[in-house]
């Protein structure tokens, strides 16, 4: 089953583990997934387009230290159906990438079709 992301990017939710997929079907499902493919889902790369929000590259450093420090500590939300998959994480999936960690800890989270 492949998924998009609103930028148009696309993987294959085959990737995942079956267990895990079907435990995100079901409820709350908190896992680890690589890095590289929950990066497929954001909306933006937050190294290159910033935030209305924040100061963002200043955000970025800041958020690099603590993660550095202290890991990822609130898990990213991947959100899913047989639609579309949305990330909430931008910034945290960013310094991930910076940081070159192999996998990400995140919470699947299946979503209503809406007709």
């Amino acid at each position: 089953m492949a998924f998009q992301n609103r930028c148009g990017n696309s993987w294959d939710l085959m990737q995942l583990p079956p267990a895990i997929v079907e435990d995100a079907h079901m409820s709350l499902s908190q896992v680890h997934l690589p890095t590289a493919l929950v990066a497929r889902y954001r909306a933006v790369d937050r190294e290159i387009v910033g935030s209305a929000l924040v100061d963002t590259p200043s955000h970025l450093d800041a958020l690099t230290v603590d993660i550095r420090k202290r890991g990822i500590l609130t898990p990213l939300r991947l959100g899913f159906n047989e639609e579309f998959g949305t990330l909430d994480g931008n910034h945290r999936i960013a310094v991930a990438i910076r940081l070159g960690l192999e996998s990400v800890p995140v919470i699947l989270l299946r979503e209503p079709l809406v007709l």
